[in-house]
């Protein structure tokens, strides 16, 4: 949905039990009947149409304690290949190597 503003609305009026034909026509097209139709079937599923995590890939590979001991791992062993530090972390091994991008005074053996 656009806001979180529409989203309680649309909340609200289905806690009223009203149609997703209805909802449509009181939002006067800013949403489309489709979109309001599954965020019904959503809440039927679910209490809130509010996110508790967010899609896409988790926000714990970046973080700046990652980034620092990925830093430190590499700085503390000469010859580390990317694949290993990522099996380490548990992470992707794309995060490692943006991680060494990022710091070009780090040299990997292997990209």
């Amino acid at each position: 949905m656009k806001s979180k503003i529409i989203q309680e609305l649309v909340e609200a009026k289905a806690a009223k039990g009203e149609s997703a034909a209805k909802i449509f026509e009181d939002l006067m097209g800013q949403v489309s009947k489709r979109t309001i139709e599954r965020s019904l079937q959503s809440l039927r599923q679910h209490p809130s149409l509010f996110m508790t995590r967010l899609p896409g890939r988790p926000r714990s590979t970046r973080t700046p304690a990652v980034v620092k001991k990925i830093q430190k791992m590499a700085a503390s062993k000469a010859r580390q290949g990317m694949r290993r530090i990522a099996k380490a972390f548990q992470i992707h091994r794309f995060s490692v190597q943006t991680n060494f991008k990022k710091r070009s005074w780090i040299v990997p053996i292997y990209i």
